[in-house]
């Protein structure tokens, strides 16, 4: 079953086309990687999706409902969330705290029994790992746990999709192997078929993973496919990989 789709989007900066006519869909319980040169719209796109920009043309539909003019909270609370490159956690707040927060982003202050936000937010934490640092504090932890713990702050949301924007930059091979096990077993064991788009360079790391690849460039999809299919296809080698096949 398709859970987004996004059918002929384009984004304008002034002059340049960030996003040009850009269509694909997103099945339920699968894992999709992203990937592109540098400026070829990756996180134009993601930031579309998040409802973080407008388009200048086309449509976003999710579940079959139409979200291109909807703002970020209210695609939050349809069940769409994301984490950015870099971690912005909440200085003065425990983790706890900070996972709670993001939980009541979507649900409201309104009938929600702190009890049962709380609750959600452990379990976001438990998912990432991250349970044993509940009731410390940001800068007590390693720059992989506060990717770690941006992923569990989007999870608190309950997202049926998680964007991911490069959650592997600045980690060394362990730390990606961990969340690369952390990111499979979000989609793979989830009982809510849970979807996740995966925005990365690192593409060894990111093939073992996906379940299927878009490629961007120039603001265009020039590939749609499985990872085997797609680091074999000329444009993608001769577009992103240097004319050298993976």
């Amino acid at each position: 079953m398709k859970l987004l789709e996004v059918e002929g989007l384009t984004k304008r900066f002034g002059g340049v086309v960030a996003l040009k006519g850009v269509s694909f869909s997103i099945r339920e319980g699968e894992i999709v990687g992203l990937i592109g040169p540098n400026g070829a719209g990756k996180t134009t796109l993601a930031r579309v999706i998040l409802k973080l920009l407008s388009p200048d043309s086309g449509r976003i539909l999710f579940e079959d409902e139409d979200i291109t003019h909807l703002k970020p909270w209210e695609v939050v609370k349809r069940g769409i969330c994301g984490t950015f490159q870099i971690p912005k956690p909440i200085k003065a707040l425990p983790i706890i705290s900070s996972v709670m927060a993001a939980a009541l982003s979507k649900y409201g202050f309104k009938g929600s029994k702190i009890e049962e936000v709380e609750r959600k937010a452990l379990k976001a934490l438990e998912l990432v790992g991250l349970s044993y640092f509940a009731r410390a504090y940001p800068f007590m932890l390693t720059y992989a746990d506060l990717k770690r713990l941006e992923i569990a702050r989007a999870l608190a949301t309950e997202p049926k999709l998680l964007i991911l924007d490069e959650p592997f930059a600045g980690l060394t091979l362990t730390e990606i192997q961990e969340l690369s096990e952390a990111i499979k077993a979000l989609c793979r064991g989830s009982s809510r078929r849970m979807s996740i788009i995966v925005i990365e360079h690192k593409l060894s790391e990111l093939m073992r993973i996906v379940d299927r690849v878009i490629v961007l460039n120039f603001g265009e999809v020039i590939a749609d496919g499985k990872p085997e299919e797609v680091v074999k296809d000329k444009r993608v080698i001769e577009a992103y990989l240097g004319g050298e096949e993976v």
